[in-house]
């Protein structure tokens, strides 16, 4: 057998070689986190099979016990690519939803949560499309 070494390769890419879930993604969509580990430069990794691709509002839902001045960023990666960020402060145990529009232009798109700290408790990730994008040129089209 070859043994193949991966360098140069991102330390918070390390460990993503366990199979990945994949969730079929209509005009929405809400995949619970309860299994989620949000431990301090952990990830939560998905696929999604896109039946539109567009522009979707994702909308994340977490609780935290720590104080209001905490701050917990999650950032959400789409194939690779840093789409955006979701900052938390202590919520004193209940459920806050933060949403952010996030273009997800590939018909199987991995997903990837990044917990940079600690404390926050994710409960769920809801998709719902926003734009669809019939032609995947005109999304990328400049203005003249």
């Amino acid at each position: 057998a070859d043994t193949i070494e991966v360098i140069n390769r991102p330390a918070e890419d390390a460990g993503f070689d366990k199979p990945v879930t994949t969730h079929k993604l209509g005009d929405e969509l809400t995949i619970s986190l309860s299994d989620a580990s949000a431990e301090k430069g952990s990830s939560y990794v998905f696929a999604l099979k896109l039946e539109n691709i567009g522009k979707y509002e994702v909308t994340l839902t977490a609780s935290s016990e720590l104080g209001e001045l905490a701050q917990m960023p999650v950032t959400i990666f789409a194939m690779g690519t840093a789409c955006g960020t979701f900052t938390f402060n202590g919520t004193g145990g209940k459920n806050v939803s933060i949403s952010k529009e996030v273009p997800l232009y590939s018909s199987i798109t991995s997903i990837r949560l990044f917990f940079a700290q600690g404390g926050l408790h994710p409960e769920s990730i809801t998709f719902r499309l926003k734009e669809k994008i019939d032609d995947i040129n005109i999304a990328f089209k400049q203005e003249d």
